[in-house]
């Protein structure tokens, strides 16, 4: 029953994101020739911050007050939390990992053992056990609020065991079932990452766009920006040295306008240059 619902509720996601959205029925080419004509500057409104911090954020480790003047006091549980997830940033992994497991041993009840397995998983990964990683990261039912950042860490967890197919079956599940969550941009990026590596053009320009288009005031487009010039650069099968010459001269300018902060402090911008110079001199000689 757990396995038909599952299905049923990533169907209906699916459809009613990319039904409802004017992707649907449009030709890759349509589609990039509309990117292309945006002039308008999207990169000043908020972003989200990087991935590391999108897993670090959420109210699990936060408190209500209604005293503006006092600060919220902490749980031992959630205390807990906090303690460990400094610990972990510090790298002082044997320590965090105490933290997090007298959680589950002490408070089994706990609103916060989600997120502790969550971040066991990340120093099981850290270290290379991957299959204590994945242990961890299923115990984790899809009703809690950490279901999400549990699938997107077993994509990585696969990913780093070369498992690209299993990989891309998580992070495509992320932002299929989650197209709001914060990490499902990231997710997007790692399918068109790894598709790329499977040779799989379309599909990796179907990912770009996708955050492009309904991504955009996240720190993932300068990246997305950046795949989609190098896929119209190098792919066989969607080859536009002409579109992809005009996607890194956008990028470029944009990086070089401080108010677009996400394309302004990519590091992906020598490489856009780069790239740049490579088809001016390859194609444009003469102009």
């Amino acid at each position: 029953m757990r396995l038909v619902r599952t299905c049923i509720i990533m169907i209906t996601c699916v459809i009613c994101l990319f039904t409802s959205l004017p992707l649907v029925g449009q030709s890759h080419e349509s589609i990039i020739k509309s990117i292309l004509a945006e002039e308008e500057d999207t990169s000043t409104k908020p972003g989200k911050n990087t991935e590391t911090e999108k897993l670090e954020s959420g109210n699990v480790i936060t408190g209500e007050n209604d005293d503006e003047n006092a600060p919220a006091a902490d749980t031992p549980d959630q205390l807990a939390l906090k303690m460990g997830i400094e610990l972990y940033n510090s790298r002082l992994f044997d320590r965090a990992m105490e933290k997090f497991s007298s959680i589950k041993k002490n408070y089994p009840n706990s609103p916060y053992s989600d997120a502790a397995s969550i971040w066991t998983s990340r120093i099981f990964m850290d270290r290379g056990k991957y299959k204590q990683a994945l242990k961890e990261l299923s115990g984790i039912p899809e009703k809690s609020g950490e279901y999400p950042a549990s699938l997107f860490l077993k994509g990585n967890v696969f990913k780093a065991q070369g498992q690209h197919i299993q990989a891309i079956e998580s992070f495509k599940t992320v932002s299929a079932l989650f197209p709001e969550h914060e990490l499902a941009d990231d997710a997007l990026l790692h399918t068109a990452e790894l598709y790329l590596q499977e040779k799989q053009g379309t599909q990796s320009l179907d990912a770009v766009i996708k955050i492009i288009k309904y991504y955009r005031d996240r720190e993932t487009i300068d990246d997305a920006y950046y795949w989609l010039g190098a896929i119209l650069l190098h792919d066989p099968v969607h080859k536009d040295v002409e579109s992809a010459r005009k996607v890194f001269k956008i990028f470029l300018k944009r990086a070089g306008d401080p108010a677009n902060r996400h394309f302004h402090n990519s590091p992906l911008t020598n490489r856009a240059s780069r790239d740049l110079q490579q088809i001016e001199a390859t194609y444009f000689q003469e102009e």
